[in-house]
């Protein structure tokens, strides 16, 4: 199954086989005979590669769980000792990657046992991969109503009206105003604010939807369009100069940030280490104005 894995990671049996120090002919017999064991195909041939069939997708998620289970167990074993080690994979939304993680790494240098995975990915996928085993913890807005999570409610953060650091002009804007404003958003923040608008008559006026921050930014700063984000990922281009940032004038537009792991899985002191590091990371920035204009 890890060749399996590993073919689908790679998309190339010549470079697997590489990693693996097995001959291609002989990994190309493993994969044959485990789709013959199965009775489906797992691959097809694409130029200079394989692809995944559909049958194939299911089966690495299924295989990634069962991987990460027993790496949880073994981490388990190894925990009977007394310093927190193991591998501990966290799932950090996009938004809160920049703000979060620079701070967790620095604070992961107190505990050299512990090996720290990073998956980025934005909120409405975070739960799923939560409840496959695929990651332990997930950092992230809290837009699931799912009983099958352990949530603890870490902030709330103001969403606030972005534009280039040109054109700052009074730093509170009404609905009524907001609402002829064309914007771009990304799809995560776009039903972020679907959610927190829900009771308004007048819905917003998205004319792109696109799914790089990165691109966003840029076209922002140039003063190409205007956007709606998080505070704290605004905030640094805000002091900056380069981003003008307008408060939305309703209690209402803030987002749930959450530190969030499944219920009924046996953890580890790993997790539980790197899962209090991240409330009180959040504690710290919260106190020194991250998630809410002063």
């Amino acid at each position: 199954m890890r060749f399996f894995v590993r073919v689908a990671e790679l998309g190339n049996l010549t470079h697997a086989a590489e990693t693996l120090h097995i001959t291609q002919p002989s990994l190309t017999r493993r994969i044959h005979q485990l789709e013959e064991d199965l009775g489906v195909r797992l691959f097809v041939r694409v130029n200079r590669g394989m692809r995944l069939t559909e049958a194939g997708r299911l089966l690495v998620e299924g295989a990634q769980g069962i991987f990460s289970e027993i790496e949880r167990v073994r981490d388990m074993v190894a925990a009977h000792e007394a310093a927190p080690r193991g591998t501990v994979i966290v799932g950090i939304t996009p938004t809160l990657c920049p703000v979060v993680l620079p701070e967790l790494v620095a604070r992961m240098e107190a505990y050299p046992k512990i090996e720290l995975k990073i998956e980025q990915r934005g909120s409405p996928m975070l739960p799923e991969r939560l409840l496959a085993g695929s990651i332990d913890l997930a950092v992230m807005a809290d837009m699931t109503r799912s009983r099958l999570l352990e949530r603890a409610n870490v902030a709330q953060e103001e969403m606030v009206l972005v534009t280039s650091g040109s054109q700052q002009r009074d730093n509170i804007i009404e609905w009524g105003e907001l609402v002829r404003v064309p914007l771009v958003l990304t799809q995560t923040i776009q039903i972020i604010m679907k959610r927190l608008t829900i009771s308004r008559n007048q819905e917003l006026k998205v004319s792109m939807v696109m799914n790089s921050l990165e691109a966003l930014r840029v076209l922002v700063q140039e003063g190409r369009c205007a956007t709606i984000l998080p505070y704290s990922f605004a905030r640094r281009e805000y002091k900056m100069g380069l981003f003008g940032i307008r408060r939305i004038k309703d209690e209402n537009m803030k987002r749930q940030l959450i530190v969030a792991r499944s219920k009924g899985r046996q953890t580890t002191l790993a997790v539980e280490q790197v899962s209090n590091l991240c409330k009180q990371i959040f504690f710290d920035l919260d106190r020194n104005g991250y998630f809410t204009i002063k």
